[in-house]
């Protein structure tokens, strides 16, 4: 495998999310092996000219990239006080699909079952990142080396 491809579920609707998203995306690909599809990216195919998005078809072209066969693993943020629905519902529809998914929970606080809602246990794993660590590419290198072992790679250059 030369490349992996990565669906980033994510919540996307403000610019602080969408940044951080990003930035994440952009460190992963500068490690020469991956290939992150970023949904936020996809939503300006959705948007017209007047600013409106057109949520029905977005969320289809989501429901439809969550699924794709040629997408390695998903990695799904699940950071708030509770998951971000459209992310839950992606990582939903991957599980069921067969495909691997990665949760990754940055948020202090905790959830009903003391860190995530007990139906993210169905999850290929959940990479934990606590604390008030900053550092987006400490995270990034710890979501590396989790996708690394999830996918059986031993070592990429």
């Amino acid at each position: 495998m030369e490349i992996i491809n990565v669906y980033w579920a994510a919540p996307l609707f403000c610019q602080a999310k969408r940044r951080w998203n990003r930035q994440c995306a952009e460190y992963l690909k500068s490690k020469g092996y991956y290939h992150i599809i970023l949904p936020q990216d996809d939503a300006r195919a959705f948007t017209g000219d007047d600013g409106n998005v057109d949520f029905a078809a977005l969320a289809k072209h989501c429901r439809e990239q969550a699924v794709r066969k040629d997408i390695h693993i998903m990695v799904a943020i699940l950071d708030g006080s509770d998951a971000d629905s459209g992310t839950s519902f992606e990582a939903g529809l991957r599980i069921e699909s067969g495909g691997f998914v990665l949760g990754v929970r940055t948020d202090i606080r905790f959830s009903e079952d003391g860190h995530v809602n007990a139906m993210f246990r169905e999850l290929t794993d959940i990479l934990f990142f606590s604390g008030l660590n900053e550092n987006y590419k400490e995270l990034c290198d710890k979501i590396d080396r989790k996708i690394k072992e999830i996918l059986g790679i031993e070592s990429l250059s």
